[in-house]
C-alpha cells in the first residue's frame, strides 16, 4: 500500500514541475515566437534602405537590430538563410512595422496560395501511396 502512495506522490510531484516548467516557457516564449517572419521583414528593411551587408549573419548585430525595430525581446537571426530571402521579402520591406499583423497574414496567405498553385506539379515518388 505505501508503494503505492509513493507512485502517486511521486506522479504527482512529476506532473507538478512539468506544468511549472511549462507556464515558464509560455511566459517566457508568448509576445517572442515570430517563426523567421520577423528576420525576413527585418533583411528585407535593411535591402530597402541600402544597409544590407555581411553584418546580417552576425547573430548579435542583428538580434539587436530586430530589437530596435520591433520594441521587444525578440530573439530572431538570419543566420541559416540566403541573401535571396532578403530579396523575396522585399515587398514587405517598404511597409511600417505598424502593419505587422497584416503583413504577416500576407505572407502567410501568399505561400499558402503558392504552395497550392504548385501542389499538383510535384513528382510522383517512387512508391508512393
Amino acid at each position: 500500500m505505501t508503494h503505492l502512495r509513493d507512485t502517486r506522490l511521486l506522479t504527482l510531484v512529476w506532473v507538478l514541475c512539468l506544468l511549472v516548467l511549462g507556464a515558464y516557457v509560455l511566459h517566457d516564449s508568448i509576445g517572442r515566437t515570430t517563426q523567421g517572419f520577423i528576420a525576413y521583414y527585418a533583411a528585407s528593411r535593411l535591402l530597402v534602405t541600402g544597409d544590407f551587408g555581411p553584418w546580417v549573419y552576425e547573430d548579435a548585430w542583428f538580434m539587436r537590430y530586430v530589437q530596435d525595430i520591433t520594441g521587444t525581446r525578440v530573439l530572431e537571426i538570419f543566420g541559416p538563410n540566403t541573401p535571396t530571402m532578403a530579396l523575396l521579402a522585399l515587398p514587405l520591406g517598404w511597409s511600417a512595422l505598424a502593419a505587422y499583423p497584416r503583413l504577416y497574414a500576407a505572407w502567410l496567405l501568399w505561400g499558402l496560395t503558392v504552395r497550392e498553385m504548385f501542389r499538383d506539379r510535384r513528382p510522383e515518388r517512387a512508391g508512393a501511396v
